[in-house]
């Protein structure tokens, strides 16, 4: 836990530093630490030993045999190709290209100014440096999302496809997205009444979700495409949770929808996705992989809460909403790290590689 705090909040310094002339450099020394930390990681996580134990299984075999690349042939063909360097060295490629990636998006859309508010979020937001550092193969998947939304804004849809196809070969729950190719089409645009509507349909279905459509959503989850994630059916955990965080993310979402139409073109599209990550998770309560189906799109968040601060003009609802975001947030780490929890064992010490008994 300590380790991870002291690292996210040397990142997040290099990251305010890059405003200035002599630190221009900032972004990239705040990711060449967060890079370098998560890829030597060393049984962090919760999943970590079984993807241990899954990547010395494939080893075990002499020569490439096809049967052993399963419902998701990419991840298990990434394992095969990646023996000669082993379990290590396949986690440091893997985090450097995944950690390029994030750089990447928040250098293209990010003002330099709020550089140091997108590192914040995505390492005190558990959803991400932490929680991805255990989900492998989402977080790749996730991450050849970003890339395809590129060609989504671009309209070149056969592109999109291809990748969204090819990050299902990591994480099946990756076709969902497949839609989503064609909607730099749509050219939404929430001016005048629209957020007013958008908002109204997210409260009603916020109360009436899981009664009117629970049934079919957990039919849905239960297709042979997602049999593997059945564990997540019927959990126990819950989505936004309730009081007055729900209230409070709740007035951030509808902030953020009067605002999209201040955005750059690019920008509307990536709002609106991130804006539609929120319906994911009222179905949490029945289904939980519902809420992580909703990470795709959540991820830009680490864009969208800048971008949203930057172009806010009432500087007293900004400051209020940005603290508001920051204590939210923090609370959430701090939770996250609770010993009741289940992710308190596997994240609470953190190991390097140099701490293993042999190299693997």
């Amino acid at each position: 836990m300590f380790a991870t705090i002291i690292i996210s909040l040397i990142a997040i310094l290099f990251a305010f530093l890059a405003r200035y002339k002599k630190f221009s450099y900032g972004l990239e020394v705040a990711f060449i630490i967060l890079t370098i930390f998560v890829a030597i990681r060393y049984n962090w996580g919760n999943d970590y030993e079984s993807y241990l134990d899954s990547f010395l299984y494939v080893g075990s075999f002499s020569s490439f045999d096809p049967e052993i690349l399963g419902t998701e042939p990419g991840w298990n063909f990434l394992y095969h190709i990646s023996q000669p360097i082993g379990f290590f060295g396949f986690i440091i490629i893997l985090t450097v290209f995944e950690y390029f990636v994030i750089y990447r998006l928040i250098k293209k859309y990010v003002p330099v100014e709020w550089y140091w508010f997108s590192v914040f979020i995505f390492t005190f937001n558990s959803a991400y440096l932490l929680v991805t550092s255990s989900m492998m193969r989402q977080f790749l998947a996730m991450c050849i999302f970003i890339i395809a939304i590129e060609y989504i804004i671009k309209k070149r849809w056969i592109i999109s496809i291809l990748l969204i196809l090819l990050a299902s070969t990591f994480h099946t729950s990756a076709l969902i997205l497949l839609p989503f190719s064609f909607f730099g089409y749509l050219n939404i645009s929430l001016t005048k009444s629209r957020p007013y509507i958008w908002f109204g349909v997210y409260l009603l279905l916020y109360f009436i979700a899981v009664e009117l459509l629970g049934d079919y959503f957990n039919l849905l989850l239960r297709l042979e495409q997602f049999k593997r994630y059945e564990v997540y059916l019927n959990d126990d955990k819950g989505g936004f949770g309730t009081g007055l965080g729900l209230i409070y993310n709740m007035i951030l979402y509808f902030v953020l929808l009067l605002h999209q139409k201040y955005q750059s073109t690019n920008m509307k599209i990536i709002y609106i996705l991130f804006a539609i990550s929120v319906f994911f998770y009222l179905f949490a309560d029945i289904a939980p992989l519902t809420g992580r189906l909703g990470y795709y799109f959540s991820i830009f968040s680490i864009v969208c809460y800048p971008l949203l601060f930057y172009v806010m003009k009432n500087k007293l609802l900004k400051n209020l909403l940005l603290v508001g975001i920051i204590v939210v947030t923090l609370k959430g780490f701090i939770d996250f790290f609770d010993p009741s929890g289940i992710w308190f064992k596997a994240f609470y010490t953190y190991q390097t590689i140099f701490s293993a008994s042999h190299w693997m």
